[in-house]
């Protein structure tokens, strides 16, 4: 088993006695009033990761140094709860740190799903409910950007996106965030199976990486910062290895609201069970065009927050 560093302390999953164990005695040895900045803010995290009464004196040499926090920092102590941080953030920082946890308007959502992407290339769509522990699904809209259907039906895709170490969004190892991606084509080998499922995963890098990336959006969506927030502040906290894929590994809790998928590390999980072996090479051949060479796979990828069911989506999206 690794040492744990203020580095690491997120990777570990605290499902066995003794990996607690080694994080709470990690904790215990530090002096808080010896940390750096930096530091001061992975104690809070870990400390609330562990849900232990250890961060009183973290809080108060937190509020004793706050103006010497630079932005990035601020976001951060705000994200994880500590509120006087954020009059000092900066007027976009704020912006971005209020709207991240806001809900798009059911209206925005079908404005979304019905703007041009068509520059882009094919769009992946991304539903999720609020729950994260009940899966959503994908629609996909194609390169000339018209919706793939499946009959009279849209085409559309069971998935869920819910971390297994119950972290948020902006944390390594946390739940997918919402915003925008970009599809870049696949892991070179379909490997580590009882892991990520006997099909090639694929590869989702961040859309928004600095400000001047968002300056280039479409105006509308430049206005809809809930689209965005989380994904451009996962990005800013160097959140990395997003995949769509499947699994190895069977959900044996058949009464959860997740059966029969299975949580993961922040990824985009399809089901691989015995009732549905074949999702995930459905979704690749999808995207593919129906070519073997999933390879050429590229796009956009939407994650959205909605309790719009499929068949709303579809009644809204062909229908009006």
């Amino acid at each position: 088993m690794k040492n744990v560093n203020f580095k690491n302390f997120l990777e570990f999953r605290v499902r066995r006695p003794e990996e607690k164990a080694m994080l709470n005695q990690f904790l215990k040895q530090q002096k808080v009033s010896q940390l750096n900045l930096s530091q001061l803010i992975s104690y809070l995290e870990l400390s609330q990761y562990l849900n232990c009464s250890d961060e009183e004196n973290c809080l108060l040499e937190i509020k004793k140094n706050l103006l010497s926090f630079n932005q990035k920092q601020l976001l951060k102590l705000c994200l994880l709860g500590f509120e006087d941080a954020e009059e000092h953030l900066s007027e976009f920082n704020r912006e971005i740190y209020i709207e991240s946890s806001h809900s798009l308007s059911d209206s925005d959502v079908f404005e979304i799903l019905n703007h041009d992407f068509s520059k882009e290339g094919q769009v992946l769509f991304c539903i999720l409910p609020k729950n994260r522990e009940k899966p959503g699904y994908f629609l996909l809209k194609n390169s000339e950007g018209l919706w793939v259907k499946e009959g009279d039906e849209l085409w559309s895709l069971p998935v869920l996106a819910k971390s297994s170490r119950k972290l948020s969004f902006f944390q390594k190892n946390g739940d997918t965030p919402k915003g925008l991606f970009r599809l870049n084509s696949i892991m070179p080998e379909a490997n580590k199976q009882k892991l990520f499922g006997k099909y090639h995963r694929v590869k989702v890098d961040f859309y928004l990486n600095n400000e001047r990336d968002i300056l280039s959006l479409d105006e509308n969506l430049k206005r809809k910062k809930a689209l965005w927030s989380q994904s451009y502040i996962a990005s800013l906290f160097e959140r990395s290895l997003l995949r769509i894929h499947g699994t190895g590994i069977i959900n044996q809790e058949k009464n959860s609201v997740s059966w029969p998928f299975i949580k993961t590390s922040g990824c985009l999980t399809t089901r691989e069970c015995e009732s549905y072996p074949d999702d995930q090479k459905i979704l690749l051949s999808m995207l593919s065009g129906g070519n073997k060479e999933y390879s050429s796979i590229s796009g956009t990828l939407i994650v959205l927050e909605s309790e719009l069911s499929r068949s709303e989506a579809n009644q809204s999206v062909l229908h009006g």
